[in-house]
């Protein structure tokens, strides 16, 4: 094989290997330009055949045109060039082009219905059943008006027979669920998907997210909001992965708008934070119908607000000059109002388009559709009884055992009186001989204390009574850090300087990473509290059944301040049964928590609990739930910046649950966390986050994301080791001549030198072990950065080639360095003939396999003169596979027969690369005898 990449068999085998997207179809155009620059025409056939369904199945659907008529005229002139599998393919390709033309309203009425007779006399012509071809003639008579020929092409497509040209045989359900719901056939939609989803076929990679992203409206409008709900979490959850699924996003978002003008308020709320969430990918929108259909729902959305929202301010830029397919007004920042107007404007805007086509026989059928799509039918009234917004992000909750919303009742408290109680549910179904849960008073003063008053209100009921007023004056901290600055303490030392310090440590160690929270003796006579206290020690005692029977009747107990008695009750109960192995039981609890935490506005209290949630679902392996909650909770931390290590918490714990579908998904999370820990210059973590984040979109072959996270997680590390390097050089300065203290005169002195000298070591050992860290972090990220630049698919730039070397030069001026033997494993000259067979793999990954050979050559040369045989053999086994690759089939099995003869002693049986060596002398001599 030639240096560089000129090799089109290995291109196109990268790109095969690479996901759909635009990495891959860059890849298929290179290696289509590569073939036809050869003259290999067959292979040129083979590479725009895949082109053009990578452009189709990577979100650029309006670019396989072009491929298409290359490969159109190709057949034609040259039908030799295409075998019984390429000729299949080609027919796809019609399916593809006719799908683009109609979602372009530029394209000619005329053009659109030769490309409709050609596909119908191309499919003919391999005798199919035109069951595609009718879905697609359905389609476009329908667009251009023409309903007497669209109706009869639908019941053509009913009554064909499927065949290997069809759709997906699993999608098609979808064609007959979107035709009723066009026409509020709403029963008739809700058969076909009830009896596809209940089928025990196997669904496709697109489905049942599709499917029931198609019966979102049918659901809700069928009374099985229930359903509509699962179903919108699940589908969102997967769309919200990456732009490619953007085209999904309008029903989900029509869905939501239609149940929250129903009764579901929190559901517009909901709806927007999607809308701008993803407002980035309106610039990708795939094709004008998709930004239109887009447009259509997000007004619906908006117009779903009441007037007096018209004011409210989006944080958003409507990117009216970047769009794609049209140009609009850029807003930065609109009011509802206005962003409403625009999404109008815009979908109107694209509806004339259409309408305006050239040659369309029905100009006005287009923007009929649009202006009935944003105006559409009221779906009947949700019920409300026992319902209130859930705040995990799980769906509609209707309060379980715990409290449910009663009429107004008034109690008197320490501290006065209170209004708006939450009483028991379902009361009448306790035991008897059990007492009911103490009604909650949800509104009282606390509500509109300032922070000293509620320190000072909170002092009234003992000594660290977790009450309401203390969750308060945390959350006021929490809000506006200023609050708690040393110079506004109060004078003095008593209750109210304790609660002081306490919050002020309180909302120190929920900002950090990996802290743990103080525990202060409480003193009170409330019974109930005692009962939360005796339960705390319980816990601590890994005694969970006691804990939580305590943490239940403490509940059931009068109290002067029941509020704070019931979330320190709920939370010992959540974690007595996550302790105790009954996680499902403590996803109950943990939810009751939050939305109890999210009715009083303890807003960062709610985002600490979804912690636990998120954690639990992820255990549970209901990852997609337990993303939903994760991005809830950090909706929240959005609006606390300062608080990090929760923020940061979340995004691991999301990713961690991405990872189980989306590699993408769960590198945007680990980036995230990335940027936060970067902002708070912690260093350390900023690296490990980053560069979880690359190897996510390594996974995900997104190789341009993962050379950025490659690139912060190595500055990262290098100021995470300037950082241990400065603090331990200035350590050992400051403490140079500690050894020669004077000995101790009496024995009293001698315990107190001894234990300075053991806090001494102790600190020094801890910044010997950062040190460690950080050299051990910083060579990680210079081989993987390295690693990753010679990794990408397509041809390997000169500047990303000399990156490479940079880098890898960079690590070796470490590993060569006896400065830090102390600190690193082996030998100078192991390490350096190490860095030899490492520099070797990179170079053969950027196709320099000559360079490659002479660097593994190298590291084999410098392994046998240090005596190391495995380290040998192993460098060995490698030159074998590069020989190999280089055709050069002499070479490798020299190679390869030098290794089995080099681990010809039975104490080397286990050694892989003996493994490997028998296994290509194997491959070759099958090779020679054919």
């Amino acid at each position: 094989m030639s240096e560089g990449l000129d090799d089109l068999e290995d291109l196109m085998s990268r790109a095969d290997a690479t996901q759909w997207g635009k990495a891959c179809s860059a890849l298929w155009a290179q290696a289509a330009t590569l073939a036809e620059e050869q003259g290999n025409l067959e292979k040129a056939v083979v590479c725009y055949d895949e082109l053009a369904t990578a452009y189709m199945m990577g979100g650029e659907l309006t670019r396989c045109i072009a491929p298409f008529m290359w490969l159109e005229r190709m057949y034609k002139q040259r039908p030799d060039l295409f075998n019984d599998d390429l000729v299949e393919s080609l027919a796809a390709d019609y399916k593809f082009a006719l799908s683009a033309v109609r979602s372009v309203p530029t394209v000619p009425f005329e053009q659109c219905m030769s490309l409709l007779e050609e596909t119908e006399r191309f499919h003919r012509s391999l005798g199919d059943s035109l069951h595609s071809y009718n879905m697609r003639a359905f389609q476009i008579y329908r667009d251009m008006g023409m309903m007497e020929e669209s109706e009869a092409a639908y019941q053509r497509w009913l009554a064909a027979e499927s065949s290997p040209l069809s759709d997906c045989s699993h999608c098609d359900p979808g064609h007959r669920v979107r035709y009723h719901a066009e026409r509020s056939e709403w029963a008739e939609a809700l058969s076909v998907g009830d009896e596809t989803l209940n089928s025990d076929k196997r669904h496709c990679g697109a489905q049942p997210e599709a499917l029931l992203t198609d019966l979102l409206e049918t659901l809700l409008r069928s009374g099985r909001d229930d359903e509509a709900w699962a179903a919108h979490i699940r589908g969102y959850r997967r769309y919200q992965q990456a732009s490619r699924y953007f085209e999904y996003h309008e029903q989900h978002l029509r869905y939501l708008a239609l149940s929250g003008r129903a009764g579901r308020p929190q559901r517009l709320e909901r709806g927007v934070k999607i809308l701008l969430r993803h407002m980035p990918w309106w610039k990708e929108a795939e094709t004008p119908q998709v930004l239109m259909d887009t447009a259509i729902q997000a007004f619906v959305l908006l117009d779903s607000f009441e007037s007096d929202h018209d004011d409210r301010v989006l944080p958003v830029t409507l990117p009216g000059d970047e769009l794609q397919w049209t140009t609009r007004p850029t807003l930065v920042n609109p009011t509802l109002s206005q962003a409403r107007d625009w999404m109008r404007d815009l979908a109107l805007a694209m509806a004339d388009a259409f309408d305006a086509r050239p040659g369309h026989p029905h100009p006005g059928v287009m923007r009929a559709r649009v202006e009935r799509l944003m105006d559409p039918e009221p779906v009947a009234p949700l019920t409300q009884e026992g319902v209130v917004e859930d705040a995990s992000g799980l769906g509609d909750y209707t309060m379980m055992s715990t409290f449910a919303v009663a009429d107004d009742t008034t109690q008197t408290s320490a501290v006065g009186a209170t209004a708006g109680q939450v009483a028991p549910h379902g009361a009448n179904d306790e035991d008897e001989d059990e007492p009911p849960l103490v009604p909650l008073p949800l509104n009282g003063p606390w509500q509109s204390m300032g922070f000293m008053e509620l320190l000072e209100a909170a002092a009234e009921y003992g000594d660290y009574v977790p009450t309401i007023y203390v969750a308060m004056a945390r959350e006021l901290a929490f809000r506006d850090p200023t609050l708690i600055d040393p110079s506004y303490r109060p004078q003095g030392e008593g209750r109210l300087q304790q609660y002081w310090d306490a919050t002020v440590e309180y909302v120190n160690v929920v900002k950090q990473i990996d802290e743990e929270f103080p525990d202060y003796p409480r003193v009170c006579d409330d019974r109930a509290y005692q009962l939360v206290q005796e339960s705390d020690h319980l816990l601590d005692q890994r005694k969970y059944m006691e804990a939580a029977q305590l943490a239940d009747e403490a509940m059931r107990t009068p109290s002067v301040e029941p509020i704070g008695v019931r979330l320190e009750a709920l939370t010992n109960l959540s974690m007595a049964a996550i302790a105790s192995g009954y996680l499902a039981e403590s996803v109950d609890s943990l939810r009751e928590l939050i939305n109890l935490n999210a009715l009083l506005g303890l807003r960062v209290d709610q985002a600490g609990v979804s912690i636990l949630l998120t954690n639990t679902l992820h255990k549970l392996r209901r990852y997609t739930e337990a993303t939903e909650v994760a991005q809830s909770g950090l909706d929240i931390f959005e609006h606390y910046p300062h608080l990090y290590g929760p923020a940061v918490e979340l995004n691991r714990l999301a990713a961690l649950a991405h990872a189980q579908f989306s590699k993408d998904a769960a590198a945007n999370r680990h980036f995230a966390a990335g940027m936060i820990l970067e902002r708070q210059e912690i260093w350390r973590g900023a690296a490990g986050a980053y560069g979880e984040a690359a190897d996510g979109y390594a996974e995900g072959h997104e190789y341009s994301q993962a050379i950025v996270a490659r690139d912060l997680a190595l500055k990262a590390s290098r100021r995470y080791f300037a950082e241990c390097d400065e603090a331990l050089a200035a350590y050992r300065a400051t403490h140079l001549g500690d050894e020669t203290l004077a000995e101790p005169e009496n024995e009293g002195d001698a315990e107190s030198v001894g234990g300075a000298d053991r806090e001494k070591n102790s600190a020094e050992e801890e910044l010997v072990d950062n040190y460690k860290y950080a050299i051990e972090q910083l060579l990680s990220c210079l081989l993987d950065y390295a690693h990753i630049l010679v990794w990408q698919p397509g041809n390997i730039s000169d500047e990303d080639f000399s990156h490479m070397e940079e880098l890898m030069n960079e690590l070796r001026s470490f590993v060569t360095n006896p400065t830090f033997d102390e600190y690193m494993p082996k030998t100078v000259a192991w390490r350096d003939a190490d860095w030899h067979r490492r520099m070797s793999t990179m170079m053969a990954n950027a196709y320099r396999r000559t360079l490659a050979v002479d660097y593994m050559l190298a590291s084999i040369q410098a392994f046998k003169d240090l005596g190391d045989t495995r380290a040998q053999g192993r460098s060995l086994q490698r030159l074998a596979a590069l020989y190999d690759h280089l055709e050069q089939p002499e070479n490798a099995r020299e190679a390869a027969q030098a290794v089995i003869d080099l681990f010809a002693d039975p104490s080397y049986r286990g050694e892989e690369a003996l493994r490997d060596a028998r296994k290509l002398l194997r491959e070759l001599d099958k090779a020679d005898e054919n």
